[in-house]
């Protein structure tokens, strides 16, 4: 494993003021999803585009010795669909020390999607995404913070308050949620104190924030109860959630599922679920809150990288 810290380049701060205020004007009042229109008005984030955001998505699996791997993709025949582009990078080691890693957006922020990783003491770590002009996929981390084993879930990367910074919500042995909204950037500071959002949430095995797939200006969450439905969470522009609506049964057949940014460049974000065997699938986005996903399409990235994962992000 890395040190804690090391230099990296400043965060360009200016560009992501400049970039709220270009997108606030652009898009005006907030819009309810009843009444949203089916494409976003503007081009959603590829959480998994570590070199390059606008381009297919890059999967991170981590093996049972440790080893962390990028499988980076292109987009398929079909230009719906993804596929590898060569062989797995070998991003390092050490990396068994976590019970869990998520992709949380453009947390610095630079333009690149970062990681956050929870150690087994219950600290939380920042990895920084590097641009295409360095080597690796992530600066050395920096420590967010202790307490975080107190969390039976957490994900990122959906921007609840609709400031342009990813946020991150958690969920708590007791069943309520919590959200961390995402700071500005500067200094060490990486998210806000927490705040209470909602209860009731034990009966979930995962949460996953996928951005907006309803619509809507405000970013979303889907989660798998314990008898593998899949309910989606319409983001609200206070930070909470509307109530949620079902998508469909059947998901406790995978192992994950992982919010992957657009991956067919239609401006509507994507889904994509894998199973214990890296059989994985890919859900397109419809933009329509009442069904967000189409129906499920093969992908064989993951097993076609030989890679025997235990965990993906």
């Amino acid at each position: 494993m890395n040190p804690v810290r090391t230099a990296r380049p400043a965060r360009r701060r200016a560009k992501a003021a400049a970039a709220v205020v270009a997108l606030s004007g652009a898009l005006g009042a907030g819009v309810s999803p009843a009444s949203a229109a089916p494409f976003p008005s503007y081009r959603p984030p590829n959480l998994h585009g570590l070199k390059n955001p606008f381009l297919s998505p890059d999967l991170l699996a981590r093996d049972a010795s440790g080893k962390l791997w990028r499988i980076g993709s292109v987009r398929d025949a079909s230009g719906r669909n993804f596929t590898a582009a060569g062989a797995p990078v070998l991003e390092g080691g050490g990396w068994q020390t976590y019970d869990r890693i998520e992709m949380v957006g453009d947390v610095t922020p630079d333009g690149y999607p970062d990681a956050v990783a929870r150690d087994r003491d219950g600290v939380l770590w920042m990895y920084a995404a590097k641009s295409a002009s360095y080597a690796g996929s992530f600066w050395t981390r920096t420590r967010i913070g202790g307490g975080w084993n107190a969390y039976t879930m957490f994900t990122g990367g959906s921007d609840l308050r609709y400031d342009l910074h990813p946020d991150l919500v958690a969920v708590d042995q007791r069943g309520d949620l919590y959200l961390y909204e995402g700071s500005d950037g500067s200094g060490d500071r990486e998210y806000l104190p927490r705040r209470k959002i909602g209860h009731g949430w034990g009966v979930y095995d995962r949460i996953t924030a996928v951005g907006n797939v309803g619509g809507g200006i405000e970013g979303d969450l889907v989660a798998r109860d314990k008898a593998g439905v899949l309910w989606l969470y319409l983001g609200k522009k206070d930070g909470t959630f509307a109530p949620r609506t079902r998508i469909g049964g059947g998901w406790n057949a995978y192992a994950d599922v992982i919010a992957v940014g657009d991956v067919d460049g239609d401006w509507r974000n994507d889904l994509y679920a894998y199973g214990p065997d890296g059989t994985g699938h890919l859900y397109r986005g419809t933009g329509e809150w009442k069904a967000p996903f189409a129906s499920r399409v093969a992908n064989t990235t993951l097993k076609d990288s030989g890679i025997k994962a235990d965990l993906v992000f």
